[in-house]
């Protein structure tokens, strides 16, 4: 699967918020650890850079009521991961200098500026999974099937309908699953009862959101979507889109 490469290129696209409406208070405090090392620091300046952290708490505050009082720190080694026993979000720097090292790979030819731009949509598609956890465990949301398809829904549908570019953002957070795809060189027996899905299908569940969401403006971006695709997937995707949006609306209002 080498297509993934072409996505990113495309131009952002603009999505307003229609869906998040109400008033709410999320109590989301961030906290950054100190940064010993000149690459962990270079991770928190990326971090700090376009105020992810801050706009993501924001569009949370205004959505959501989460009963719980919650940290996201950012440092330590483990993660990233939600602690329901702390209530912490946990980000490693490690982990952000792991997300540029994927974006800076010589096929995708991004400059710096695109760089940062694509580890802004990764950052707050991965902020928002952690924050799904939260608000699962914290509110006691009933959740049929896999927590963690859950809580990627989540956070991909409050990027498309909370950000302007959320289309883009979820775009380039698909495409940190497809690179992270890229590092398997084969499957293990531990891959198939993983609690996650596998990197390919959240990248492919990811982009069938970003098409049911807008499917006429994706029709035309051809090189998103390969014909068969299109042909056995886009009207389930515009299905899915839509079941979910109302399904998490009516878990959280």
């Amino acid at each position: 699967m080498n297509t993934y490469v072409k996505f990113w290129l495309k131009p952002a696209f603009f999505c307003a918020a229609v869906l998040l409406s109400w008033a709410a208070q999320a109590n989301i405090e961030i906290r950054y650890e100190a940064a010993e090392t000149e690459r962990d620091k270079a991770s928190l300046v990326q971090i700090k850079r376009h105020q992810i952290p801050q706009q993501v708490v924001a569009l949370v505050d205004d959505t959501l009521e989460i009963d719980a009082d919650i940290v996201l720190l950012f440092g330590g080694e483990d993660g990233p991961l939600f602690d329901p026993q702390q209530t912490l979000i946990q980000i490693p720097y490690a982990f952000i200098s792991e997300v540029v090292d994927r974006f800076k790979i010589p096929e995708l030819e991004m400059t710096e500026e695109e760089v940062q731009q694509a580890l802004d949509g990764a950052l707050a598609h991965t902020l928002l999974h952690e924050i799904g956890h939260a608000l699962v465990f914290a509110n006691e949301l009933p959740v049929l099937g896999k927590e963690e398809d859950a809580v990627d829904s989540f956070a991909t549908l409050w990027l498309l309908e909370g950000f302007e570019d959320g289309q883009q953002m979820a775009l380039d957070a698909a495409l940190l699953f497809a690179l992270e795809d890229q590092d398997i060189p084969e499957f293990e027996e531990q891959d198939f009862w993983a609690e996650h899905s596998l990197d390919i299908q959240r990248y492919y569940q990811t982009l069938c959101l970003v098409y049911g969401s807008d499917p006429e403006r994706m029709q035309l971006e051809t090189e998103l979507y390969d014909q068969e695709f299109i042909e056995e997937r886009s009207e389930i995707c515009v299905e899915e889109f839509e079941i979910l949006s109302a399904n998490w609306q009516t878990l959280t209002q």
